[in-house]
């Protein structure tokens, strides 16, 4: 009786162990967000960024840069960039995640915001445990009406994707977003786009609120204009069911050659892995002239 109890007894710490660790893993995203927002809240922007960016980390400073060797050259400034998660998907094999939500900018924090937007960052768990960001995009919009509420939690892919797919996971999605750009001339953009979006996928744009699933067919009607997507660069989850890419875009018409035609915007694409692969985050930013 004894050993059955001790049996017993060993069966439930090991399960309640696990449940621990499930809850923890569906936590640290947000607790990492939270403290990288915090620090620049409590410091500044520039040491909070130098302290949470991975050593390969992307920043658009407007052009894409090595963050890292960017903000050493740059100096310390006293303005507040202040932000905190909306939504958070990490991927099953904890990874590699992405948060994203608003943000606002004060000069001091005695001061009104006078600038507004959201933020979509990407992270990835450093070999020590901890997490570093590989990538941080956002734009601009007005304030919000209301307060968009904040989470406590990531929501934790549980996607398996078998061996065939998981061989060149991401020159799939390079493969995809070229396949995107020459389909939608003779398709149209809005039809092949609609293959990739899911109840999940948010797009995010300047001057207006992110785009959610019901809105996003309206939304297509008013950029239903055939594309390029350019891939620069990106990363997939060693469980190959989170990824993100990044690159140009070219808008193509007949009144000017494809060959002379020049990208217009810089765009992040945040996949997710869910009967194939479906757009989660479509994040993009206007390329500056000059």
């Amino acid at each position: 009786m004894k050993f059955a109890q001790n049996i017993f007894l060993i069966i439930l710490l090991l399960v309640l162990k696990n449940e621990f660790a499930f809850a923890q893993n569906k936590t640290i995203l947000i607790e990492t967000e939270l403290a990288f927002a915090e620090a620049a809240k409590n410091t500044n922007t520039r040491d909070a960024f130098l302290k949470f960016i991975d050593d390969e980390g992307i920043l658009f400073r407007p052009h894409p840069v090595n963050g890292k060797e960017f903000l050493e050259k740059s100096p310390a400034r006293p303005a507040k960039l202040l932000w905190y998660p909306s939504s958070s998907f990490m991927s099953s094999s904890e990874d590699l995640g992405v948060n994203w939500g608003p943000w606002e900018f004060r000069k001091t924090m005695e001061e009104d915001p006078i600038a507004f937007g959201y933020f979509v960052t990407i992270w990835k768990k450093q070999n020590d445990g901890s997490w570093k960001f590989l990538f941080d995009m956002g734009n601009g919009n007005e304030k919000h009406e209301s307060v968009i509420p904040a989470i406590k939690e990531s929501i934790l892919l549980s996607v398996n994707v078998s061996e065939k797919e998981n061989k060149n996971v991401f020159s799939s999605l390079i493969e995809i977003e070229k396949m995107l750009g020459a389909d939608s001339k003779t398709n149209g953009f809005k039809n092949i786009y609609q293959k990739f979006v899911n109840k999940n996928t948010t797009i995010i744009r300047n001057e207006i609120f992110p785009v959610k699933e019901e809105n996003i067919n309206a939304f297509l009607d008013t950029t239903n204009v055939a594309q390029k997507w350019e891939t620069l660069g990106g990363s997939v989850s060693s469980a190959s069911d989170l990824g993100y890419t990044y690159g140009k875009i070219t808008f193509l018409n007949d009144s000017i050659n494809e060959a002379e035609a020049k990208p217009s915007f810089y765009y992040l694409h945040v996949w997710v892995y869910d009967n194939g692969w479906k757009l989660l985050i479509d994040l993009t930013n206007p390329i500056p002239e000059g």
